[in-house]
């Protein structure tokens, strides 16, 4: 079974470029780089995390090298999660399910903020959200990948950590008025859309930064159909995007190699 880390592409308005030529040099690249996981996965090989990161992570590195060099700050969230695989609130990653843990998710939210602080002044209201760790079960995705002859693992149990507004007025909700867009695949909704309401990515970002950021979510690619759903949305309000300050373009590592297809999107019409 592979492990892919969550990677975050933190997008400054004035630097964005969401249509890149690849070489052709960095075409074979990466269609090496896919062959080798199909030859991992074919092969029953498990991915094995260590202390310097996880397998193949140099091939990934080059990947995220090429956008740093364009302008992207990448950040990485592999160490974090190395660093506390071992602790007591229990695994970064779901055993039964491809996406992070709710503790995993708290992690990855720290970690984008801190980031976030760096290039955007937020007016955070002080002491409006309340937090508690809630113990939740979950059946998991990598059950229905079994074959239909095998035995299929029951429900786990994880913990989440749920974030409310102390006003008590319910789920927190993504704000369109924001200057943080939070941009990414099943990441991004994971806790927040299904297997629970208020413990996803969205929910720790707001308790981190005490503002709400927006979110244009999707349980397909985080590559192109993300990116077709940001498109639609500015179309629908042309000024959508002069809100926008910062976005966090969140997504598996495996979108790298794996994605259906990378296709040019226009930001706008």
């Amino acid at each position: 079974m592979r492990r892919f880390c969550a990677v975050a592409l933190l997008l400054s308005m004035q630097k964005i470029s969401w249509a890149v030529d690849l070489s052709p040099a960095q075409q074979e690249f990466s269609a090496d780089l896919a062959q080798k996981f199909q030859a991992l996965e074919k092969s029953h090989t498990h991915t094995v995390a260590g202390i310097d990161g996880w397998l193949f992570a140099p091939f990934l590195h080059r990947f995220y090298d090429e956008l740093r060099s364009r302008g992207v700050d990448v950040l990485d969230l592999s160490p974090i999660f190395l660093q506390h695989r071992d602790s007591e609130r229990g695994d970064v990653f779901c055993k039964t399910d491809t996406h992070w843990s709710g503790y995993g998710c708290v992690l990855a939210a720290e970690r984008i903020a801190e980031k976030v602080r760096e290039k955007l002044k937020v007016q955070a209201t002080q002491d409006s959200y309340s937090t508690e760790w809630q113990q939740i079960e979950i059946t998991g995705d990598l059950a229905q990948l079994l074959p239909s002859n095998s035995a299929k693992p029951g429900s786990k149990k994880i913990q989440v950590r749920n974030v409310s507004e102390k006003s008590g007025s319910g789920k927190i909700q993504s704000d369109s008025n924001s200057p943080l867009l939070l941009l990414g695949d099943s990441y991004t909704l994971v806790f927040h859309d299904f297997y629970a309401e208020r413990a996803g990515l969205l929910d720790q970002l707001t308790n981190e930064l005490g503002v709400a950021p927006d979110l244009i979510g999707t349980r397909g690619s985080g590559a192109t159909t993300v990116r077709v759903s940001l498109y639609r949305r500015t179309l629908k309000d042309p000024n959508y995007l002069s809100k926008k300050r910062v976005v966090a373009w969140c997504f598996s590592a495996r979108e790298f190699s794996e994605a259906d297809l990378w296709s040019k999107v226009p930001v706008s019409k």
